[in-house]
């Protein structure tokens, strides 16, 4: 049988009772102190009773979780909790569950009162982070009418929900504010070519080269010339998604930028016909595959979304992912994302023997404002000032993203390495 503890107004009845049997044994308003003293023991009893049957009651109330299997970032979703009681007693029940923290759940507590073979539902929402999230269990909690006594069990309900992470432009656009400041960088995306594709009104960012001055005087309005890219953008990625990267504020840990960021890259290589190598770092795991044609962005979101916080710290090396990324292809641009408490002695050895020349490592830190967060970036950043000299030996690109503006920016740069052959005219 569970055992039965004693809830708040418990303790505060009981407490009144001892002062109220202490003032009758003083001669303090009595008898009325003796009657305050009774009554209150008596409900504590009545209570104590009701309760105990309850306690016998909870281990045939079953819940059942409904949750929506697959999501997108940034989409609440709702969770339906169906409780059942299948006991021959009314009982009033608390069901709280156990929501995994980066689904960052509000309210995650439903109470309700059930009749002999009744069922009901509650649900509460949650707002998703990317990957993958599992629920552990949840709590039953039965009590006595007056709330002073109560049981609980838990009840193991294993279920998931896998959420896929969104490109940084829709992610920012998203997450504009009224003045729309999301809008520029849509027009990144877009490029330009040699061979002449179209005209089309220019929109906020684009690039004025592009702007084409005959039409714009004639219509009265800014045109741009839009081109046809001539080189297909071809890349090599490592998204390191292990232990390391998913401390910090859900939805701003590094993990959610670096996922974010990959399906960037996808977007642009499938945009342009390309190909992409992937590797997923998982701690002690490795994943790999090459994409090509048009589902390049949406098969890397379905693998991000199966990926979430393990117990692992990275045991694979550095050197060998980095080897069979870039192995035979010196021309493939060679793209790290990598999260915090990278070693940079292994970073710069994985670095120096790859084979491409066109190698770009971004770091990323948790870009929330809580005390972990900073706390990370502060340390990191003392890193990396201390490393910069010896990564940049190795001849390639780094960068240390650190805030959402600098995530947006490093993919702006990247679509410019992507487009431009010889490793692009952008910089780090």
């Amino acid at each position: 049988m569970p055992e039965i503890y004693p809830t708040r107004r418990a303790l505060l009845a009981g407490i009144l009772a001892f002062l109220f049997f202490a003032m009758q044994a003083l001669g303090i308003y009595s008898p009325y102190t003796g009657i305050g003293a009774s009554l209150l023991t008596g409900v504590l009893a009545i209570s104590m009773a009701v309760a105990e049957r309850a306690s016998r009651a909870v281990f045939r109330v079953n819940v059942e979780r409904r949750v929506p299997p697959r999501l997108a970032e940034g989409v609440p979703a709702r969770v339906d909790l169906v409780v059942c009681n299948d006991s021959p007693e009314d009982l009033i029940v608390s069901v709280e569950d156990q929501v995994p923290e980066r689904l960052r759940a509000l309210e995650r507590e439903v109470d309700m009162r059930l009749q002999p073979g009744e069922c009901r539902r509650g649900s509460y929402r949650v707002e998703p982070a990317p990957g993958y999230h599992s629920y552990p269990s949840l709590l039953v909690e039965a009590r006595d009418p007056l709330g002073m006594f109560a049981s609980w069990r838990k009840l193991k309900r294993p279920s998931s929900i896998s959420v896929y992470p969104l490109g940084i432009a829709e992610y920012w656009v998203s997450h504009a504010g009224p003045q729309g400041r999301g809008e520029p960088l849509y027009s990144t995306w877009k490029g330009g070519g040699l061979e002449f594709y179209q005209l089309r009104d220019y929109v906020p960012g684009d690039d004025v080269r592009f702007i084409a001055w005959s039409a714009t005087a004639r219509l009265g309005r800014p045109i741009v010339r839009e081109g046809v890219s001539q080189v297909s953008p071809h890349a090599s990625l490592l998204v390191d998604l292990s232990l390391e990267s998913w401390p910090g504020t859900p939805g701003e840990a590094p993990a959610d930028w670096i996922m974010r960021t990959a399906v960037t890259i996808a977007e642009i290589i499938e945009a342009g016909g390309g190909t992409l190598r992937y590797g997923i770092l998982l701690g002690e795991t490795w994943e790999e595959g090459l994409l090509s044609g048009e589902y390049i962005a949406e098969t890397l979101r379905h693998r991000l979304s199966l990926a979430g916080p393990s117990n692992v710290k990275r045991r694979v090396k550095l050197g060998a992912l980095v080897d069979r990324l870039s192995h035979g292809e010196p021309g493939r641009p060679l793209i790290l994302l990598l999260g915090p408490g990278q070693s940079y002695n292994s970073l710069v050895k994985a670095l120096s023997g790859a084979s491409t020349n066109c190698k770009i490592a971004l770091l990323y830190t948790p870009t929330g404002s809580g005390s972990v967060d900073t706390a990370v970036r502060l340390v990191e950043e003392r890193y990396y000032k201390a490393n910069i000299a010896s990564l940049r030996r190795v001849g390639a690109r780094f960068y240390l993203v650190t805030t959402r503006g600098a995530a947006i920016e490093v993919a702006r740069r990247l679509w410019e390495v992507l487009r431009e052959p010889g490793c692009g005219a952008g910089y780090f």
